[in-house]
């Protein structure tokens, strides 16, 4: 029985018969790639904690609806509680004021912020994490 003509490969476009559509130095390439790809961050053992899983239920219990998107003018149901000052830059772990509850979508956004203002330094940190604290409630605007 006759074979099939060799396909381009998806990426360099040599003549190949691989099922992927890859030819083989480019598998072999994306294999190599995967293996030097960072995993995924551990989550804290922590936040699997009895205690954490109290603090988390009767914060959303009291704060159903995300705080970032409250201060702009939109009521969205929080499905995250999260650490205004970060665990691993000496913030509270259990301390209400030191929470506040997140849609998603800002949780994701604020992560994001905090990754850029730690990558600016302490100063940017400080700055961000005084903004959420407004945000929070915790502190009037000047």
């Amino acid at each position: 029985m006759p074979t099939a003509p060799p396909k381009p490969c998806r990426r360099c476009r040599r003549p190949t018969r691989n099922k992927g559509g890859l030819c083989d130095a480019c598998r072999a390439r994306r294999k190599a790639q995967r293996r030097n790809v960072e995993p995924k961050k551990a989550t804290r053992p922590f936040y699997g904690t009895a205690r954490w899983k109290k603090v988390r239920s009767m914060y959303l219990r009291d704060h159903p609806l995300c705080e970032m998107c409250q201060a702009n003018g939109r009521a969205t149901v929080a499905t995250l509680v999260d650490h205004i000052v970060e665990i691993e830059d000496g913030g509270a772990e259990l301390d209400m004021d030191n929470l506040m509850s997140l849609c998603t979508r800002c949780h994701a956004s604020k992560t994001k912020r905090m990754a850029v203002a730690r990558s600016r330094g302490e100063e940017a940190v400080s700055s961000l994490v005084e903004e959420l604290m407004v945000v929070r409630g915790h502190i009037m605007p000047l």
